[in-house]
């Protein structure tokens, strides 16, 4: 393929302080991986963990990163690629992270190879940043399109970017990726002192989940922007997701009380995101009866894409922290679904490392998480949200028209 350079010039400065708010956290010993649309315009950011062995070289997680970013650069159409490196351990221009970005072009010749790779100390203001390759010249100490070869970042928190992101979405930038994962730390089930659940109890018997395992879960295999389930969980409505029918869960003859709890379920569901407040235990309890029951979940994924997303966000973390077991596992899976299909990649991230940690065997968080790994765009998941409406209007369900705007 013809080597991509970027169109002239890209402002490195404004890049490099755009980074955090593309990601929605400061991130550090990172590397991170920008596909240019223009010289303004991104078409995707990832983020993995900069994993480097004691002599220099590119640990095991980071030769499998490397190994798929030609295939995910080509899944997201292309462009010119940018590479930073977030590091304070050694100089700018240490030889590692030359050896990086080498091994990031050799792995990203088929899709033109890395243009350009930085190095920041810190993605801080007046931290400086240097750039230390380009595409046909390897290490280099010029210039990019007639500006400076090293530079110092504004301030991220303050980028046009983030202003944007903050008035669009209302995110602030997160201090670092755990601030996404305390988010979503464990809560007693209710606030009610009479309580059937104390702490550490839930509806199926799971203990608390110990979330600095969670938090510290590697991800450097995953992009930061992720399906058939195995055996025993399906949808009323097999393919969602692609897959085919193996047979009902529930058992036949019973398909209208069935549909008609469902339908209850799923009216329950829509009524909570709207109410003030934690809901009370016997809510709680309803609530967690309905997310893992299939079609009524499966169904209710579609809210990410309508008016009512915020207040399904809400509920879905309020679910995710009060609850246990697959319980937790279905509402963060959930939470991971509605940032996913947003383009949220890292928020999505951490929630499929809560779900797969409340119930490794919850196959949708699975699935969701092999496409995070594989870099697949957020706009496969809409053949999903398809079927939800599907089920919902079988269930007699009526659910807000979608109003969120595709991403990827």
């Amino acid at each position: 393929m013809t080597p991509h350079t970027p169109p002239s010039p890209i402002d490195a400065t404004t890049l490099l302080s755009a980074v955090p708010a593309l990601l929605g956290f400061i991130p550090t010993r990172s590397l991170i991986v920008v596909v240019l649309r223009s010289p303004n315009s991104v078409r995707v950011a990832m983020r993995f963990d900069l994993s480097l062995t004691p002599d220099g070289c590119a640990a095991d997680e980071l030769l499998v990163v490397a190994e798929s970013l030609g295939h995910i650069v080509r899944r997201h159409g292309g462009g010119p690629v940018v590479a930073v490196i977030a590091d304070d351990r050694y100089s700018p221009h240490d030889e590692r992270y030359r050896r990086v970005f080498s091994l990031a072009d050799d792995c990203l010749s088929e899709s033109g190879g890395l243009a350009q790779g930085f190095v920041v100390t810190a993605f801080e203001r007046h931290a400086p940043w240097q750039l230390i390759w380009r595409r046909g010249t390897g290490p280099t100490a010029a210039g990019v399109g007639g500006r400076p070869a090293g530079g110092t970042m504004a301030d991220p928190y303050t980028s046009p970017t983030a202003v944007a992101e903050a008035v669009s979405t209302g995110r602030r930038i997160l201090g670092d990726r755990g601030e996404i994962a305390a988010m979503l730390t464990p809560l007693p089930h209710c606030d009610s002192p009479n309580c059937d659940f104390p702490s550490g109890d839930s509806p199926s018997g799971d203990s608390l989940i110990d979330t600095e395992f969670v938090a510290g879960q590697p991800v450097s295999a995953r992009t930061e922007l992720r399906l058939a389930p195995p055996r025993g969980e399906r949808s009323s409505r097999p393919a969602l997701v692609g897959i085919e029918p193996h047979g009902d869960i529930e058992p036949h003859g019973d398909t209208e009380p069935r549909d008609g709890r469902n339908a209850e379920l799923l009216r329950a569901v829509l009524h909570a995101m709207q109410a003030p407040g934690v809901p009370d235990c016997a809510t709680m309890t309803l609530l967690h009866r309905a997310i893992t029951t299939l079609p009524v979940r499966d169904a209710a994924l579609a809210c990410a894409v309508t008016d009512l997303r915020a207040d399904a966000e809400n509920l879905w973390r309020t679910l995710t922290r009060r609850l246990r077991g697959t319980g937790r596992a279905s509402a963060a899976t959930l939470l991971a679904h509605l940032h996913y299909i947003g383009g949220e990649g890292a928020f999505a991230g951490v929630a499929l490392d809560c779900a797969l940690a409340a119930d490794p065997g919850w196959k949708l968080a699975t699935l969701l998480d092999q496409a995070l790994r594989g870099g697949a765009t957020p706009s496969i998941l809409w053949d999903m949200i398809d079927e939800s409406y599907g089920i919902a209007t079988d269930l007699g369900v009526v659910i807000p028209r979608a109003t969120l705007r595709a991403v990827g």
